[in-house]
């Protein structure tokens, strides 16, 4: 059997932005009619993949897939097969929902509709008794229910929804997850998704990658998902070459934010199984290992630090 070929791939993707990388070496395949959440906390990268996998802006190294289509060299081919919400819903107020959506549909180039396929729309996403109410009365939820519809318009075989759930109270993240899981089930359609709450991708996805500082760290199924194993840890190690020590692991760990702790050295943020990796790194490069010491976080708990600190 021919292996399927994966509705997103990234390809080791870089994003840099002078000697900033938003996104670093990063390697994704989300499969056909999936479910796939990305999750980390603000400025890891999350909506810079979104804008790298819409075209809105181009990977400085690396490859975008859509559906085995390279994005750079078949850009109208595989976009027209992607639908996205991206940032706060752009409604014109003044107008109806069934008044938005024909708006949007006429500037579709190709789109087919009547008025049977749009009122279809909008009940499919539970709009039906709100077809007729002006946008600026609609509660955030309906709101983006209606940019929802306006997505799914043409029909994509891909949907990109960031922070879907913003905003949203609890019964409202469970409509939105039966609906997400209507169109994967009898669509086949692939949903990306991202969010910095763990609880709530849980209700939404079938996998989760976790990012932190333009990397993708770690992929795991929802299913029996713990959070204690996608922990994360600030690791300290005494050795007795400090400065070496600092720059041999920062070769190999450019994103741990090493600081010089004398007579320590503090790695922020790397994953607990990564820690004997270190140690090995270290004592084949002839650094004597006095101690380690891992002060682990939960993932939530780490993000609202990160929150907090503006990273």
């Amino acid at each position: 059997m021919a292996k399927q070929v994966p509705a997103i791939e990234l390809i080791n993707v870089t994003k840099q932005a002078g000697n900033h990388k938003l996104i670093d070496s990063l390697t994704l395949a989300v499969n056909r009619g999936e479910i796939f959440g990305l999750l980390g906390p603000s400025g890891s990268g999350k909506t810079t993949l979104f804008q790298l996998i819409t075209g809105l802006t181009e990977p400085t190294r690396g490859q975008v897939l859509i559906n085995g289509l390279d994005l750079h060299k078949h850009f109208r081919r595989a976009i027209s097969q992607v639908g996205a919400v991206i940032d706060n819903p752009q409604l014109y107020p003044f107008l109806t929902g069934y008044q938005n959506l024909l708006h949007f549909a006429r500037m579709t180039p190709g789109l087919r509709y009547d008025r049977a396929s749009l009122h279809a729309l909008l009940s499919r996403v539970g709009l039906d008794k709100a077809i007729h109410t002006k946008a600026a009365e609609y509660t955030l939820g309906m709101s983006s229910r209606l940019a929802l519809a306006q997505a799914l318009l043409h029909k994509p075989s891909i949907l990109l929804l960031d922070e879907p759930t913003a905003g949203l109270d609890a019964t409202a993240v469970r409509e939105l997850g039966d609906l997400l899981r209507d169109l994967t089930d009898r669509d086949q359609v692939t949903v990306l998704v991202t969010s910095h709450l763990l609880a709530e991708m849980e209700l939404l996805c079938d996998r989760i990658g976790v990012m932190q500082m333009g990397r993708l760290v770690t992929v795991k199924t929802t299913p029996g998902l713990d959070e204690s194993e996608l922990a994360l840890s600030n690791v300290f190690i005494e050795v007795d070459l400090l400065e070496e020590a600092k720059k041999l692991l920062s070769t190999h760990y450019p994103q741990a934010n090493i600081v010089d702790c004398c007579p320590m050295l503090e790695l922020g943020v790397v994953m607990r199984k990564e820690i004997p990796a270190i140690t090995e790194i270290l004592v084949q490069s002839g650094i004597k290992v006095y101690g380690i010491q891992a002060a682990t976080k939960k993932l939530g708990d780490r993000f609202r630090e990160l929150k907090g600190s503006g990273t």
